[in-house]
């Protein structure tokens, strides 16, 4: 029996065929999953980020202070991310496009902060930082991370610059000491020439002499202009620190001298519903693997009178589970897990339209390729499962896998549910919506053709058509 079973499955070469690439499908899935996500991070310079700087000179201690430009510079030097330097109004756009991830906006006050560490009311530098987590939730979050390291890299420059401040100070304190020192020395000495007059005035005659006079004259001089020049001194000294401050909120500020204010442009609240567009597509396209292999996409058991009839019987039955599995999809996800939505008609609408186009498809790839066509969807799924940017940003993955993801439905799927989770960006919706719509017009296109052709070639054969469509 085997050996028949053997020679009868051989005599079927699509179903060799077919045995053989199910053999290569745990590899296929899983060595193009790991080759996709092998090292996202080697690819992270095609990610693109707006970089904003609106940071106007100062003067701090005799020097222009331009920290906006020196944080411009380092930037650029640092190959993280493909910065772009934009206005303000352009960097918006790109985020509200999705052409950029996020935007570091460095305010106009910047360097002018940074200038008062030292003064008697400081105030504390910030940069803002604008992240778009609709457009990729897990990117948002690895974007986070290099954005806190930007900002201790930034801030560390800043205390060294602090630093060098201080020493600058006490070597002006120092060389104070120093001129005290010969000040006093100055004084010493007048005050020696006084002592032997007054000694000698004290033990001898008690009238004093011209002579004598001079002498004390002379004495009281030098007195004078010690006490005159160290007086001074001193106060030359205390002038330039006069306006220097090192209570504890001055040395607060010096020492955490940056603060980085999150300013969330799209915000999605926690990992489910930032996972949901990838998870959603993923369920719908398997939902529509399973309509098709369960419901035949050709056969009837009743015979048709045209071929639309035919491919409408079909289709109606196709488009009504697919409606309804995306409904009820979306009563669980809105109504029991609370996934959060900027408009509920929208995401609903999207959601059906997601499921007939994906259903549609698949159905259109079973009525052409048959067998094969099972085939063909299991290898769509797993191209769409690493292409999709349903994980991590397509641009992160290998630039064939970039390519690729242009052909598969679920990359749109998954940026039009985003655009709809956590925000409502009806352009992306719709720009979503025209391309899931060319896949729906080949596939309808494809399948009407087939049964169009099909019937014809039934109805000119001299077999009884209605066996044939019945098996």
């Amino acid at each position: 029996m085997f050996k028949k079973e053997l020679s009868h499955l051989f005599k079927n070469k699509l179903v060799v065929a077919g045995l053989i690439i199910a053999l290569f499908i745990p590899t296929l899935y899983s060595a193009t999953f790991l080759w996709s996500f092998w090292d996202p991070y080697e690819n992270m310079e095609s990610m693109k980020v707006a970089i904003v700087n609106e940071d106007e000179p100062v003067t701090f201690q005799g020097n222009e202070l331009t920290l906006g430009k020196e944080i411009e510079k380092n930037l650029r030097e640092n190959e993280t991310f493909t910065w772009d330097f934009v206005t303000k109004e352009k960097a918006l756009e790109g985020l509200n496009d999705n052409t950029y991830s996020m935007m570091i906006f460095i305010p106009s006050d910047f360097s002018e902060k940074a200038s008062t560490v030292f003064d008697k009311d400081p105030k504390q530098p910030v940069i803002e930082y604008v992240p778009n987590q609709s457009k990729n939730y897990m990117f948002s979050m690895i974007e986070e991370s290099m954005v806190q390291q930007l900002r201790s890299n930034i801030a560390d420059s800043m205390v060294e610059s602090y630093m060098q401040f201080f020493a600058s100070n006490f070597e002006k304190i120092s060389e104070g000491v120093q001129q005290l020192n010969n000040s006093v020395g100055s004084l010493a000495d007048g005050i020696e020439k006084i002592n032997e007059p007054i000694e000698q005035t004290i033990h001898s005659n008690p009238n004093v002499s011209e002579t004598e006079k001079v002498e004390l004259i002379s004495a009281i001089t030098a007195i004078t202009e010690g006490s005159s020049n160290l007086s001074s001194e001193l106060e030359a000294s205390t002038q330039e620190l006069s306006n220097v401050q090192f209570n504890e909120a001055n040395l607060e500020i010096a020492a955490s001298p940056l603060k980085l204010d999150t300013l969330p442009y799209t915000k999605v609240s926690n990992y489910g519903n930032g996972f949901t567009p990838f998870t959603l597509s993923l369920g719908l396209f398997i939902g529509a693997m399973v309509i098709t292999m369960v419901f035949p996409a050709v056969q009837t058991f009743t015979k048709p009178n045209s071929f639309l009839g035919w491919f409408g019987s079909k289709y109606i039955v196709v488009i009504t589970a697919a409606i309804l599995q995306a409904v009820i999809a979306d009563v669980v996800l809105l109504n029991i897990l609370g996934i959060e939505v900027g408009n509920t008609v929208n995401f609903v609408f999207f959601t059906i339209l997601v499921s007939i186009v994906f259903a549609i498809t698949l159905h259109c790839l079973s009525v052409l390729f048959k067998d094969a066509g099972r085939l063909l969807m299991v290898v769509l799924l797993i191209l769409q499962i690493t292409s999709s940017g349903g994980t991590f940003p397509t641009e992160m993955v290998p630039s064939i896998l970039q390519k690729v993801s242009s052909f598969l439905p679920m990359t749109y799927s998954i940026s039009g549910f985003r655009s709809l989770i956590g925000s409502e960006n009806m352009v992306i919706m719709w720009e979503n919506i025209r391309y899931l719509m060319v896949f729906l017009s080949i596939a309808f296109i494809g399948s009407i053709s087939y049964f169009a052709s099909r019937f014809k070639s039934l109805k000119n054969s001299d077999v009884d058509e209605y066996s044939i469509l019945s098996k």
